[in-house]
């Protein structure tokens, strides 16, 4: 098996491209160390709320969390906030309320992906679910049997008839 992930870092266009997010290459271990630490508030969370002012919500959101839907957005945006400060490393597009470009700190980090988490983590995951889908570690391959595979046949270049049937009777 040929392992060979990208150390280059990928650029992200969201909002069909008025936004761009570059990105350190992402591995298992980012995204794990990110996955656990965001379920590890979730548990915070149902316990008490007092996580939430780390996610941008106050007390006075408290009563969201009697709805399980809701729940899992607070779990998909702690998720995303948490893959995003371990991975953005610039970003373009996003602005105050004055003009400025925002730099890249946790606390916007956290006002971004309450507006972009679906976005980004679905752009994110492109290049995992490409390796995926390539069933195995090593990026799509142009003439092997994954997604990236081209066809490398070249076509006939006269029809000829089909072979006779044995004991054709």
């Amino acid at each position: 098996m040929r392992i060979c992930p990208s150390n280059e870092p990928r650029i992200l266009e969201l909002h069909g491209g008025a936004v761009t997010i570059t990105v350190k290459p992402s591995n298992s271990v980012l995204r794990t160390a990110a996955r656990a630490k965001a379920q590890a508030a979730v548990t915070r969370l149902k316990d008490g709320g007092e996580v939430m002012t780390e996610y941008g919500f106050g007390e006075t959101d408290y009563d969201l969390l009697d709805d399980t839907f809701i729940m899992l957005g607070f779990s998909q945006l702690m998720y995303a906030v948490e893959l995003g400060e371990r991975l953005i490393t610039e970003w373009s597009g996003y602005e105050d309320e004055k003009d400025n470009a925002l730099p890249v700190n946790r606390d916007t980090i956290v006002a971004v992906m309450k507006q972009d988490a679906e976005q980004f983590l679905n752009k994110e995951a492109v290049e995992a679910d490409r390796v995926a889908r390539e069933g195995n570690v090593s990026p799509l391959s142009r003439t092997g049997t994954g997604e990236g595979a081209e066809n490398t046949a070249k076509a006939a270049s006269a029809k000829k008839p089909t072979a006779p049937k044995e004991n054709a009777e």
